[in-house]
């Protein structure tokens, strides 16, 4: 009898860790892959003769609540001009949910999913998939 309850308490166990994740197995560094479905790089914008690209994503993601982004963009004005973004945040887990909220500069936050290996981080664009370094 007691086996039996051993055996359920496992699968139970088993069952519940499958469907979500911990800080230190979230930790580490995802690197944009595609954005709506399109390799890198990404149009982000475009203005008469001027497009602006980005060419690298990356975030990483610390156990202790924290993360970290560096954006690598490419404007082609003036003939070509590269820059780099970096934003800063907490994050908070639910399940294989994770928010990302930014601490600077725009205060924005962000929604995605964790799932073996990728970070999928839905925009107002569509879903940017980032895979895990």
């Amino acid at each position: 009898m007691r086996s039996r309850y051993l055996i359920g308490a496992l699968i139970l166990a088993c069952a519940c860790s499958a469907d979500s994740v911990s800080p230190s197995s979230v930790r580490g560094a995802y690197a944009l892959q595609s954005a709506n479905g399109r390799p890198l790089p990404v149009l982000q914008s475009e203005a008469g003769n001027d497009s602006t690209f980005i060419t690298s994503d990356r975030f990483v993601i610390g156990g202790d609540g924290t993360w970290t982004e560096t954006i690598l963009i490419h404007a082609q004005a003036f003939g070509g001009l590269d820059d780099e973004v970096d934003n800063v945040g907490t994050y908070s887990l639910s399940g294989t949910s994770i928010r990302f909220d930014e601490q600077s500069p725009d205060r924005i936050t962000l929604h995605g999913t964790l799932d073996d290996g990728h970070l999928t981080i839905m925009t107002t664009t569509g879903a940017w998939v980032y895979e895990r370094q």
